[in-house]
């Protein structure tokens, strides 16, 4: 387990892009990588989804809505 960080000055898909290109740089070496993230409008946008769909290494999955007991971040 490794946490993956990206410092920027907003939360938008774009910043999701960027994240994730940095987990496809930290894990070369992995077959598969899963992310879990919460359901915000951004992680799913049209520019997330192309990216996703581009490759076949990163696989997202989606928090359920209203989950907060899942989502780690809730908990600090």
């Amino acid at each position: 387990q490794e946490v993956v960080m990206v410092e920027d000055t907003t939360v938008n898909g774009q910043a999701t892009i960027k994240l994730l290109e940095k987990c496809f740089e930290t894990y070369t070496d992995k077959q598969s990588v899963t992310i879990y993230l919460d359901n915000a409008t951004y992680h799913k946008s049209a520019e997330v989804k192309e990216l996703i769909v581009s490759q076949d290494k990163i696989k997202l999955s989606l928090l359920p809505p209203y989950s907060p007991n899942l989502n780690l971040i809730e908990r600090l």
